[in-house]
């Protein structure tokens, strides 16, 4: 099961949200808003942003996230709401 970070716990309480470890096979969080589940997301099967932090440090973290949102910017800027929470969430972009 996925570990949630403070720091991901601060960022959806910011934006009205509250997240949980999915229990949906194969994604990572649950976002929620007013108690009602709006999207699951985040491939267990991949790392994210806190997954590099944690493991091999700043600067390759940084240049995943790089990588993460040259990759999804066209959906994050269509407003997918599956690619903003996860930009936001998991890779700690301000979209």
């Amino acid at each position: 099961m996925y570990r949630i970070t403070d720091e991901q716990h601060k960022i959806a309480r910011d934006n009205g949200l509250m997240i949980t470890p999915s229990y949906r096979l194969g994604k990572k969080i649950d976002v929620y808003r007013d108690g009602n589940l709006i999207h699951s997301i985040g491939d267990i099967d991949y790392d994210d942003f806190y997954s590099y932090l944690a493991t091999q440090g700043r600067t390759i973290a940084n240049i995943h996230r790089q990588h993460y949102y040259q990759r999804h910017h066209k959906n994050i800027k269509k407003g997918y709401l599956g690619e903003i929470l996860s930009a936001r969430l998991l890779w700690n972009l301000d979209v």
